[in-house]
């Protein structure tokens, strides 16, 4: 059974849509009657399936039509999505995503660092979702660690990705009643490394590469191209080009599964996929996760990729 609870207040709650991503503010819309008072933007706003919650925000909109109210509410991501200049020197990302929602009075759960101190972030004028987005792609490029950032509960979690996965298998005599399946090398497929760092007794640049030859004669060359600052060593340098290597030196598989509902499934978790007829079997993120739900009907369609989170921010390649 559904449940809507509006500003404190339960209200009848009719179909919902449910969307999250791991790169956006996870949002739903419902549907109530369009009766009482009107509810006001702002207030906050809590789903519940059974009498679990698996929602918890606020309302941006509403609209009326048809005798019916929408509903439109985001979680706590959707205020990271204003624009802000930051400088952050020798900080987790963690702990960048700590500073912030201080700042902005949003809550925080779970909060894992990844294990690399970032030498220097400065971002101008950017989202704050960005600025998080692209310490957690440092963070995954220098140590193999992939973060995910999400509201949990109504609290912004920043958590190992290696730690979230689901138990439900995702298979053609199980959940899913369709699916499409993509593989690329254009994505997120890197077969050379090329850093950058600037030589402050020279004035010039030094320039490192890594490569793999084999990968390089059969794809062409797919570089990645990333500036580090001034007093990245060259073992750092080196275990950079490593992780990166080792991580992206690889062709991309992606997918579109329509499948039973779940509440469970929501972006940045993992489920084990199994269509052997594609040859596919193994876990996969799930990047953007869309619910239907309705008294007595719910079905989901998950985008899900197996090579993490997303790919490395543009600005270091």
């Amino acid at each position: 059974m559904l449940e809507l609870t509006l500003a404190e207040t339960i209200l009848p709650c009719g179909a919902i849509r449910w969307k999250t991503s791991t790169e956006g503010a996870g949002f739903v819309t419902v549907h109530t009657p369009d009766s009482g008072t009107a509810p006001q933007p702002g207030s906050a706003l809590t789903l519940r399936l059974d009498g679990r919650a698996f929602f918890t925000g606020y309302l941006f909109s509403v609209e009326r039509k048809d005798g019916e109210r929408i509903l439109t509410a985001y979680d706590q991501l959707r205020y990271l999505l204003y624009r802000d200049t930051k400088v952050f020197t020798g900080r987790t990302a963690g702990e960048m995503l700590r500073e912030i929602c201080g700042e902005r009075g949003l809550t925080t759960g779970t909060v894992e660092d990844g294990g690399y101190r970032i030498p220097s972030l400065i971002m101008d004028n950017q989202p704050l979702l960005d600025i998080l987005l692209a310490a957690m792609d440092q963070t995954e490029a220098a140590s193999g660690n992939k973060l995910v950032l999400l509201d949990e509960d109504g609290k912004l979690s920043m958590r190992l990705a290696e730690k979230m996965r689901l138990d439900t298998v995702l298979n053609g005599s199980g959940l899913v009643s369709g699916y499409s399946l993509r593989k690329d090398i254009g994505t997120d497929t890197y077969n050379r490394v090329r850093i950058i760092r600037k030589n402050r007794k020279t004035g010039y640049r030094d320039i490192f590469v890594k490569e793999d030859a084999a990968s390089i004669s059969q794809w062409g060359v797919l570089q990645y191209c990333a500036q580090v600052t001034q007093n990245t060593t060259d073992g750092e340098i080196a275990a950079l080009m490593e992780s990166v290597l080792g991580q992206k030196n690889r062709a991309y598989t992606a997918m579109t599964l329509q499948c039973a509902g779940e509440i469970g499934f929501r972006a940045g978790w993992s489920g084990r996929v199994e269509l052997p007829e594609e040859g596919v079997s193994g876990w996969y993120q799930i990047l953007e996760a869309e619910h239907q739900l309705e008294d007595g009907g719910h079905r989901m369609t998950l985008t899900m990729a197996g090579t993490g989170r997303r790919r490395f921010s543009p600005a270091h390649r």
